[in-house]
């Protein structure tokens, strides 16, 4: 959670809805956004912080998780690798889907070898 975004926000005296308009943005995805459930780029730091009249370092947290975008070079191709923090429910969600694909896999496998093995002994 985006806390000193937050108390700069009440503290200034608007709501969700009024900032959220003020910054051109939907209230829920302001929402989710202060709440740390998406990531806040670097632009919309600076909207934020212009929006309320203060630094942008005076309103991130130390710990908000953000997304970073560093380029480099890769054959001679400028590559953007995008870094980024993720909720721990999200990569939980993630690794158990990913463990359910592969287990659906293997057996989608085994079925596949068991069709082949039945056609080749009725032939």
């Amino acid at each position: 959670m985006n806390e000193i975004l937050k108390k700069v926000r009440t503290a200034k005296g608007y709501s969700q809805l009024e900032f959220s308009k003020l910054v051109a943005m939907d209230q829920t995805t302001y929402s989710r956004k202060e709440t740390g459930k998406t990531f806040i780029t670097e632009k919309e730091w600076e909207r934020f912080a212009k929006t309320l009249g203060v630094s942008k370092e005076e309103i991130k947290d130390k710990i908000a998780p953000q997304a970073v975008n560093e380029n480099c070079v890769f054959n001679d191709q400028l590559v953007g690798i995008q870094n980024i923090s993720l909720p721990v429910e999200v990569l939980e969600t993630i690794l158990r889907y990913n463990k359910k694909l592969e287990e659906d896999n293997a057996l989608l496998k085994t079925e596949k070898q068991s069709s082949k093995d039945n056609v080749g002994k009725s032939s």
